[in-house]
């Protein structure tokens, strides 16, 4: 069995906080721990991102005219960038909402709960995720306070925003973590590569 990551992750800021605990296999790269991040916490991955770690930076696709210093994400597992010494990071999606996470490892030799045989799962959190595009941690508390008041000036405004975005009321209690896990279903185990190969 290969070894696995728990982390927790919370998006900053905003209180009261949006988390999640979650674990994947430790030797998956960088950029599909941005999957793994994008399923957990509820966002679209419709925007760039970057992670931080050690003071180094990683992207999905490094823009060598915006991103200097930049490293590519695919090209780092997180085994690596990991360890005793280590153990927080910093997520960053979106640059336009500015949409900041801190994630920490708490636990580098998890042994993960029967039932998740691809070895990535969520086992808690708490609140919704904030909707994309609504103008970042700022924005979204100046749209949680507009949407719950019928009295505040923007309701109507963030009432036809929310009908606009979502099939259904925009509900920031609500975090469905079985269908967290339903969507980590699917993403294929990492292939072990046989030894001489």
């Amino acid at each position: 069995m290969s070894k696995s990551f728990l982390f927790r992750i919370k998006l900053d800021i905003i209180e009261p906080e949006i988390w999640r605990e979650f674990f994947v296999p430790a030797e998956i790269s960088l950029a599909k721990f941005h999957e793994v991040i994008q399923v957990v916490m509820g966002w679209e991955d419709a925007h760039l991102y970057e992670f931080e770690i050690n003071k180094k930076r990683y992207e999905g696709d490094p823009d060598p005219d915006f991103s200097a210093g930049s490293l590519k994400a695919s090209k780092y597992q997180l085994a690596d960038l990991m360890s005793a010494k280590t153990k927080t990071g910093r997520y960053v999606y979106d640059f336009g909402d500015n949409w900041r996470h801190t994630f920490k490892l708490i636990n580098s030799n998890f042994v993960s709960p029967d039932g998740f045989p691809n070895g990535y799962g969520c086992l808690d959190g708490a609140l919704a995720c904030p909707p994309e595009d609504v103008g970042g941690p700022y924005f979204y508390a100046d749209y949680l306070e507009a949407i719950s008041n019928p009295k505040h000036p923007d309701h109507q405004k963030a009432k036809k925003w929310s009908a606009d975005v979502f099939d259904t009321t925009f509900d920031s209690s609500l975090f469905d973590i079985r269908q967290v896990n339903s969507y980590l279903a699917e993403i294929k185990p990492r292939k072990t590569r046989k030894k001489g190969i």
